[in-house]
């Protein structure tokens, strides 16, 4: 009976025969274990071949032939992967699949969120460093007291940096006011839209009429869309383009 079999080392990881095989078979491993296949009894006149999900064996793995069975050399060909990862044997020339087992595979290398939080990490203490090798260019800070000479201190860039976060914390709950409530003022301007009852025109509109041989009993009728003018409320206000002046300067 031609068997497929996962080996690490002297170890079998799986062991599944390629007939009448019932519910999927699986094994665990870690990311970077070095795994090999086998066909036992194999069919001399089927090619076989092996995908990790859907990529080939990598180039470098041999493939060599033992009195009845195909051996693919022990390899990190679970390298990249995370979870549950198919792995099947296929007749190369009919594309069929013979036999599909799953690996449960355990990262065992920095992941994609550990290597951000390091990063982050090592360049919080890299500015810190730097702050502490310019320490000798100190800052004059009253600490949020009226200015006067008794309460100036001289303080390291490094203090001013805490200070600097320490303000920006409590300015992020003032923007955030600003953003939900922002100061708006009514301007003129123009929208399309339906004419109504009583609404006083301006000359430009009556003139507009004219010209179009209109007039406003005509333009109430018919429910025309026109160009009028209007009081609408704006957020381009002066309050506000000095609101995010002051943030660029402190980015």
């Amino acid at each position: 009976m031609t068997r497929f079999v996962v080996f690490s080392g002297r170890a079998i990881l799986l062991d599944v025969p390629l007939e009448g095989s019932s519910a999927p078979a699986a094994f665990e491993v870690t990311e970077t274990t070095r795994i090999g296949f086998e066909v036992e009894d194999h069919d001399e006149g089927i090619s076989y071949e092996i995908l990790i999900g859907d990529l080939p064996l990598p180039e470098y793995v041999q493939l060599q032939e033992h009195r009845g069975r195909l051996e693919w050399s022990a390899s990190a060909c679970l390298d990249g992967a995370s979870g549950v990862t198919p792995i099947s044997l296929l007749d190369a020339t009919t594309g069929s699949v013979m036999v599909r087992i799953y690996a449960m595979v355990e990262p065992s290398k920095l992941s994609a969120r550990a290597y951000e939080r390091m990063f982050d990490d090592v360049r919080q203490v890299s500015i810190e460093l730097l702050l502490d090798l310019v320490s000798k260019s100190r800052v004059v800070v009253s600490r949020g007291l009226p200015i006067r000479r008794d309460n100036l201190q001289a303080v390291t860039a490094r203090v001013e940096l805490s200070q600097i976060r320490r303000f920006w914390r409590s300015f992020s709950a003032v923007l955030s006011d600003i953003f939900d409530e922002p100061h708006m003022e009514l301007r003129r301007g123009l929208v399309i839209r339906r004419l109504h009852s009583g609404e006083r025109l301006d000359g430009n509109v009556l003139r507009g009429f004219a010209q179009r041989g209109l007039r406003i009993r005509q333009a109430l009728r018919t429910g025309a869309l026109l160009e009028l003018q209007t009081s609408l409320h704006s957020r381009n206000t002066l309050e506000n383009r000095v609101v995010m002046g002051f943030i660029d300067l402190l980015r």
